[in-house]
């Protein structure tokens, strides 16, 4: 079975998490510094399901319209699975809350490849929200 040393995956961690909060500032600068471009987001959302490959101007785009979220997201926990000695995935589970006080869980997977400058995110799944969200 494929192990990564401790520190990989603390670092790991540390990107997932820090990735996950410029999302949700909207901070494009702080998530492009994690990410490995071209970027490949799948999403099963509705409307918007599909995979998207994105360059910089697409992936910015992406993280500033999660300036206009209407709830809030706080992340429950993360696991790193690895996939070899220099890929991972990160699996974050959230709760997400509305304005109202209704909440839900979701998660999303955030895959890693380590390169000369570390850990970087490459791609992502983003699972379905909760009903009404």
């Amino acid at each position: 079975m494929i192990q990564l040393d401790p520190e990989d995956v603390i670092e790991i961690e540390r990107i997932a998490a820090e990735y996950t909060a410029a999302f949700r500032k909207a901070d494009a600068a702080a998530a492009l510094a994690l990410t490995m471009l071209p970027m490949a987001d799948c999403i099963d959302l509705g409307s918007r399901a599909g995979v998207y490959i994105m360059n910089e101007e697409d992936f910015t785009h992406s993280v500033l319209e999660h300036a206009n979220e209407d709830f809030t997201t706080v992340t429950k926990s993360i696991v790193v699975e690895p996939l070899g000695k220099n890929a991972a995935l990160a699996r974050i589970e959230a709760v997400v809350t509305k304005p109202d006080g209704r909440t839900g869980e979701t998660e999303w997977v955030d895959f890693l490849a380590r390169t000369d400058d570390g850990w970087r995110i490459w791609a992502n799944w983003l699972g379905p929200l909760p009903e009404g969200f």
